[in-house]
């Protein structure tokens, strides 16, 4: 975009964002539209609203976003799928069939306006944060328009540093199905902290050895991630004494 360029609102404020409830413009934005953001700040502030699910998921890929994809060296990345592949078989729907915690009935109650029918393998979530400026955004894939989606991936994948967890044993495949697009650079955490880090994993053990109460429950609370040499984030957040990783609390197959 260049500086001259005449703008009309709608594109004012699809290189508009909300950071931390701080409206933000992108650095193309003229500074002639500045005053024009600045008045109708509340009505801009309703159409970013309308990007986000009320859980806070992206479902329409703005400007703003994708330009700063674009200028993203460094990309870190999370997927949530239907299937472990995607060629697994499309699973049917039962009673036992689990959703998160819940069987499908009490699902279903709980949720009376979701429809479970698609059960194909797909992507469905595509977490990302850009270190360079600590930005995340998260994007329901299925509320995406298909040719914003394939642009979103193509995105992410084409010419990037990308980092993941497992991310040769799970993710990248996804990608390549994905997108006919290639990274510049794959790091996968799990295999890092194995080969350059392993004694990271034994962290726990050796302090509650040691006679350390607060490691020793920190086990009995997790004791199948932290028993073993286990190099899972939940794992590597008990060694380090780091909060959680956040989990979507969804059932791969299922999408839910």
């Amino acid at each position: 975009m260049t500086t001259t360029e005449i703008l009309n609102k709608a594109e004012i404020v699809d290189l508009c964002d909300l950071r931390d409830g701080e409206l933000v413009l992108h650095a193309s934005v003229p500074a002639r539209y500045e005053e024009w953001i600045e008045s109708h700040e509340l009505a801009v502030r309703a159409e970013i609203a309308k990007r986000y699910t009320p859980a806070g998921f992206i479902h329409r890929l703005s400007r703003i976003h994708l330009l700063e994809l674009q200028a993203a060296v460094t990309i870190s990345l999370d997927l949530e799928t239907i299937a472990l592949t995607p060629y697994s078989r499309p699973v049917s729907i039962t009673k036992q069939t689990k959703f998160g915690t819940l069987s499908r009935d009490p699902y279903l109650a709980a949720h009376p306006r979701v429809a479970i029918t698609n059960t194909a393998p797909r992507v469905r979530v595509l977490a990302l944060r850009l270190p360079g400026n600590g930005l995340n955004l998260v994007f329901d894939l299925d509320l995406i328009p298909p040719n914003e989606r394939q642009r979103l991936i193509d995105t992410v994948v084409d010419g990037k540093i990308l980092i993941g967890h497992n991310v040769f044993g799970f993710d990248l495949y996804w990608l390549f199905h994905e997108s006919p697009k290639r990274p510049r650079t794959v790091l996968d955490t799990l295999i890092l902290v194995r080969q350059c880090k392993p004694e990271i994993l034994c962290y726990a053990n050796f302090d509650a050895a040691k006679g350390s109460l607060e490691r020793l429950a920190e086990i009995e609370k997790d004791r199948d991630v932290s028993l073993v040499a286990s190099a899972s984030l939940e794992a590597i957040s008990i060694a380090l004494g780091s909060p959680a990783p956040i989990r979507l609390g969804r059932n791969h197959r299922t999408g839910h």
